[in-house]
Parts: C-alpha cells; sequence; structure tokens
C-alpha cells in the first residue's frame, strides 16, 4: 500500500485539477458571483471524493454547506471552512486572470488560492486520501463550509444556533484558515483577538458653511470630533479610557509565555513585514502587544476641504472610523454600550453606528488535543511546529466556543505572503501538498489518540 507521499505524488495532477476548477466558479461574496456555481462544484467534490451527501443550510444570505462522514469511534471532529473570495479588484494590478490557476516559480497565482479555496481543497483531498489508503475514517467526520466569511460570517451564528444539537454535535472545532509562519513552520493557533468596528459621525448643518459669516456662530465638527476621540482615548498617557475598558484583559499564563519564547523572531523581517524602520520591541514584548493586549486603531477619518491652497470654511460634517480589537475575557457588548453613552454626551451632532462585533476566544492551553494537532502538523511537514495562544487578527471562532461551547483548534495551511485580499494572491506548491499532508495526519493522529 502506498504511503501519503507516494498517493499525493501520483495524484497530483489530479488534485491540481480539482483546485483548478474550483477557483474559475469565483464565489465572490460581496456580489454572489458565482456562489451558487462554487456550491455546487463544493458539493460535487464531498460526493465525490468522499461518498458523502451533503445538506445546504440556507441562510438569510449566502448559503452553507454540510457534510457528515461516519467512523469507527464515537469521537466527532467538526472541519469548518469558507468556500467565497474577496473580489479581485483592482484586476489591472495582477499579472494573471484572478480566476484561472497560474502556476509560476513553484507557486500557484489566483483570487482565494490562499484564502480560502486552497486550503479548504487541501482539507478534503487530505480526507480523500486518507479514505483511499485505508477505506475507513477511525472517527466521525463533520464538515461545516460557510459562504460569507470574507462579509464577516454574520449569518454563522444562525446557522449553529439553528443546527448545533443536531447537525453539529462534536467534540472538537478545527478551523483551518490564516497562514504559517514566514520561516516556513506550521501554526497551531488557540484563539483570537475580538473585534469591535463602528463610525462615529458629527454633523453640525445640513451644508459648509463661511468661516468668517458664520465663524462662533456655527460649531466645527472636527473640533467636536476630536472631543469625542479624547473621551475614548488618552493621547497624554496613550491608553484607551473608555469607561470599564480593561476589565478582562488577563496576563498570558506560565506556559503560554514558553510557546511565545519558542517562536522565531527577528527585528529585521518584523520592520520588513510591517514597512517601518526601528522597531523598538523584544520578543516577548512584542508578542504580548500583538496577543494580550487591546488595540484601539482610527482606521479613516475624514471632513471638510483638503485640496490645493485655502478654503475657509466650517465643514459642514466630520466622520470617523474605528476598530478596536479586544482581548481574553473583554466583553464587546458591554464595551460597546460604553462607547455609546459617550457619544450620547455630544447630542444631537453626534450619532454611532456599528458594523462589527466580534468576543475574543480561547481555547485551554492544557486541552489534551493540542499535543496530537502537533504531532499530526510535525509530520506532515518535518518541521517544528509553532503554538501561537493568540492570532492577533479575528475570525468567527467565537461561534464554536461561545455557542457551540467546544474546544477549537486554528492550522493554516497557507504560506505567510500569500496576499490574501490582495492582486496577485498565492500559495506555494509545497505548502499546498503540505496542507493536503496535514489533513491525512490530523485524522491519522486523532484517529490513535482518540
Amino acid at each position: 500500500m502506498a504511503n501519503i507521499d507516494e498517493f499525493v505524488s501520483n495524484n497530483f495532477d489530479f488534485f491540481r485539477r480539482s483546485l483548478e476548477e474550483l477557483i474559475t466558479k469565483k464565489g465572490v461574496s460581496s456580489t454572489g458571483e458565482g456562489i451558487q456555481d462554487t456550491v455546487d462544484y463544493v458539493q460535487s467534490l464531498f460526493m465525490n471524493l468522499l461518498n458523502t451527501e451533503t445538506k445546504i443550510l440556507k441562510t438569510n444570505g449566502n448559503p452553507a454547506i454540510y457534510a457528515s462522514m461516519p467512523g469507527e469511534s464515537s469521537f466527532t471532529v467538526l472541519f469548518y471552512g469558507h468556500y467565497d473570495v474577496m473580489s479581485p479588484e483592482p484586476v489591472d494590478k495582477w499579472n494573471s486572470d484572478p480566476f484561472k490557476l497560474t502556476e509560476k516559480d513553484s507557486k500557484f497565482y489566483a483570487r482565494g488560492i490562499g484564502d480560502n479555496k486552497g486550503q479548504l481543497i487541501a482539507q478534503i483531498l487530505g480526507m480523500y486520501s486518507y479514505l483511499k489508503l485505508h477505506k475507513k475514517f477511525p472517527f466521525n467526520i463533520k464538515f461545516l463550509v460557510e459562504g460569507e466569511e470574507e462579509q464577516g460570517s454574520v449569518h454563522l451564528p444562525n446557522v449553529v444556533k439553528e443546527y448545533g444539537d443536531t447537525l453539529l454535535d462534536t467534540d472538537l472545532v478545527v478551523v483551518v484558515d490564516g497562514s504559517i509562519h514566514e520561516s516556513g513552520r506550521p501554526v497551531l493557533r488557540l484563539g483570537n483577538r475580538g473585534l469591535i468596528c463602528f463610525e462615529i459621525k458629527v454633523k453640525v448643518s445640513d451644508f459648509d458653511n463661511h468661516s468668517g459669516n458664520a465663524g462662533n456662530i456655527i460649531k466645527n465638527p472636527v473640533i467636536l470630533l476630536n472631543k469625542i476621540i479624547n473621551k475614548l482615548y488618552s493621547f497624554d498617557k496613550d491608553c484607551i479610557t473608555i469607561p470599564h475598558f480593561y476589565d478582562g484583559v488577563i496576563k498570558p499564563t506560565e506556559l503560554q509565555k514558553k510557546w511565545i519564547d519558542a517562536i522565531p523572531y527577528g527585528k529585521s523581517s518584523v520592520e520588513k513585514r510591517f514597512g517601518v524602520s526601528r522597531i523598538k520591541f523584544n520578543k516577548r514584548q512584542y508578542y504580548d502587544l500583538l496577543m494580550f493586549n487591546p488595540t484601539f486603531n482610527i482606521s479613516g477619518i475624514y471632513s471638510g476641504y483638503s485640496g490645493e491652497g485655502a478654503k475657509n470654511i466650517i465643514p459642514s460634517e466630520a466622520v470617523a472610523k474605528f476598530d478596536i480589537r479586544l482581548v481574553r475575557k473583554q466583553n464587546p457588548v458591554e464595551i460597546m454600550s460604553n462607547i455609546k453613552k459617550v457619544v450620547q454626551e455630544f447630542s444631537p451632532f453626534a450619532t454611532i453606528r456599528e458594523f462589527v462585533s466580534y468576543p475574543p476566544t480561547m481555547t485551554d492551553s492544557n486541552s489534551p488535543y493540542i499535543q496530537t494537532a502537533i504531532k499530526a502538523l510535525e509530520a506532515a511537514s518535518d518541521k517544528k511546529a509553532i503554538v501561537e495562544p493568540v492570532m492577533a487578527g479575528t475570525v468567527p471562532n467565537y461561534v464554536w466556543t461561545d455557542i457551540l461551547k467546544k474546544p477549537t483548534l486554528t492550522i493554516p495551511y497557507a504560506n505567510s505572503d500569500q496576499n490574501n485580499h490582495a492582486p496577485n494572491e498565492n500559495m506555494n506548491k509545497c505548502v499546498f501538498i503540505n496542507g493536503i499532508k496535514s489533513s491525512y495526519y490530523l485524522i491519522k493522529e486523532f484517529g490513535k489518540d482518540f
């Protein structure tokens, strides 16, 4: 019987064609282009490769796809992925057709190749490989593939609430998304920061006014907006001043510190990554700020005249957009409520609009599933795995940890320079193969341990 390396090598042309076909289906969640074609193709993969029927879970947006494959034991793992992709715009910045799989210098290029179609099909192909080599699964495998991750997974919580007791009964959730470490070493993530996105608008009149004729009569919206921001953030102390904001912020444990100390770190690579010079943080400070500290970010601010020369006006309005990353036990509902109270102090001029709200998540660092996942990743890549206690970004893992109440492991299959959401999105060919092998070994190792 062939081993996994031989099997992948012998079947790689077929694997590549399957990936190529999935890419051509598009599946842009913001416009709906190719959504049904993508759903149909993913369904066919489950049916033809894994011998299982799927159920389409309807939402008020794009549907989710559910599949269930029985195994020899009652242990059950739910794998999660998403089939939707970001818009390829600006298309003129691409070096190839974004919806045609292109290979160059051992990399595949296409929209969604890294985020998340390449990772999704690597999961399916890894399971297919296991089934072909071993005839049956050692435990129950379930799969949920959603179609709105790139739009904030707005309907995923309702899907999990509606089908949680029957379709999604499971022991463990494995989320495959994101990027491996820049060193090429595999990564296991145990949690992620939460997120609040909102906009504050200050409107003082129906139109711009002459700054002489209306000066001292009409308030300036930029100044009012600045006063609001100063109520939310202290620029002197460089800290967030939203009432009770830091409630729930918890320091890393000794085990989490040990994991952080084992992550490769170089100031030069960090500086290159962010396009800045003179990064002042050491490794512990760097990862503490990324994983265990909340953020306060003004992502956009605009008002008035910004052209050449002078235009003496009092703008009619000023708008600022914010995003706040949350950690550990911070409560986004309570924090958002306290932000609204600050804005209400400036009524009737100021209004607030909330866009996204995700709580942070964290799987117990002592979970028995962690070491099994590490063994699988190291077997697939022949490299020592990295454990990240927290992912700096935000994904909707709270639906698994908070609604489904299950431990959740996040395992990325894409390279660190995948350019997801940007032109020339790519996936290294070897990384794609390791993703297939990782799925195979996850089944093999969890089958032995549980």
